[in-house]
């Protein structure tokens, strides 16, 4: 199928359509995600709360690599400003020296350089900028990234749809390293997370064209 999972049999099932797909209804499965500080993550009202580690070591991200062709989306929701740090790379130890206070940070795979905030302005692998998102406290945010052919584009929107703060596709996104989603909460509260769905992504996407006659309406005698 086109979101990557082949042996998929039914839309009504998360798991069965996307690569990674956990919308935290249940107890937090640990078959999917991956911790050095099991007890800050907790799944809470069918949300994943996140909360400040010890230290600023703790961090969550999926048990298994994707490839860096797919799309990211998830929502989110944070109780004091800057506090959740998003990557899609494993990029050395997972600790708050390696970050940064941002609320997403991309990271790049071939040094301690970081794009940080939403994006990056350079593509001469030399000069980057930092792009500020909007981050409304306790005000949920939809949160969709696509990585494909070393480009990054990033929107995030409210509820409705809105976007409220757009990076658009930028180069030398160079690859090499394990690939997982990984998030750190590090400032005192707590951050929130749910819906994270990834899945197979390729440009331009498929587009559909016209329809079948068993596909269009009629009306039957």
């Amino acid at each position: 199928m086109y979101y990557g999972k082949g042996d998929a049999t039914t839309t009504s099932s998360g798991d069965n359509t996307f690569l990674f797909f956990d919308d935290f209804s249940g107890a937090m499965d640990w078959g999917k995600w991956a911790s050095n500080e099991h007890t800050k993550y907790v799944t809470t009202g069918g949300l994943l709360r996140c909360a400040r580690p010890t230290a600023n070591t703790g961090f969550i991200r999926t048990a298994n690599t994707f490839s860096e062709q797919v799309r990211i989306r998830y929502a989110k929701k944070t109780s004091s400003s800057s506090t959740m740090l998003y990557s899609y790379y494993s990029d050395g130890p997972d600790t708050y020296a390696q970050l940064n206070a941002a609320l997403t940070d991309f990271w790049r795979p071939d040094s301690a350089t970081r794009y940080t905030k939403l994006g990056y302005t350079k593509d001469d692998d030399t000069s980057y900028s930092q792009v500020y998102s909007d981050n409304v406290v306790n005000t949920w945010r939809k949160v969709f990234k696509t990585q494909y052919d070393n480009k990054v584009y990033t929107r995030i929107t409210d509820l409705a749809g809105s976007t409220v703060e757009e990076i658009t596709e930028k180069t030398d996104a160079k690859h090499g390293y394990d690939r997982y989603l990984k998030f750190l909460q590090w400032v005192s509260g707590y951050a929130y997370i749910d819906n994270v769905r990834i899945g197979k992504y390729v440009d331009p996407e498929p587009t559909h064209t016209s329809w079948g006659l068993a596909e269009a309406f009629q009306d039957l005698p």
